[in-house]
């Protein structure tokens, strides 16, 4: 895509939009996922063209589509696929998408994730604790 940008270009005139557009219409994850997962892959080979994904995701859009995903959590590949383009849309165009990601609730949605996913690990640590005392008191 660096020799012919054209093809990008044309590419996500045609594609980005029919993308969401199912992505969110579907009900499937499996559907989903793939979905999101070649979005994931256009932000990857866009990501040194601002421009180009400026005009096909566009920031308000974008960040509520990422973000209904982000709580509903469909499946593991859908919210890990929208964590990393969140994460590239921040590193690499931050002035354009934070102040639509914070509006629309990504970044809630990214803390809700995280403050879970620690509530999970120190449960399982505790878990572990019980495990290993119940053991050791059996020996």
């Amino acid at each position: 895509f660096r020799q012919h940008p054209d093809f990008l270009d044309a590419l996500s005139d045609a594609m980005v939009p029919m993308l969401l557009d199912i992505c969110q219409a579907s009900m499937d994850p499996s559907v989903q996922s793939i979905c999101i997962s070649l979005l994931l892959t256009f932000v990857l080979c866009g990501q040194e063209r601002p421009q180009l994904l400026r005009k096909n995701l566009e920031p308000v859009h974008l960040a509520s589509f990422l973000a209904s995903l982000l709580l509903t959590e469909p499946s593991t590949s859908v919210t890990l696929s929208c964590l990393l383009i969140t994460e590239r849309m921040l590193e690499h165009h931050y002035s354009d998408y934070l102040l639509n990601f914070v509006r629309q609730g990504v970044l809630h949605a990214v803390q809700n994730i995280s403050e879970r996913d620690e509530a999970k690990a120190e449960s399982a640590d505790v878990s572990a604790e019980k495990a290993e005392a119940a053991a050791a008191e059996h020996e």
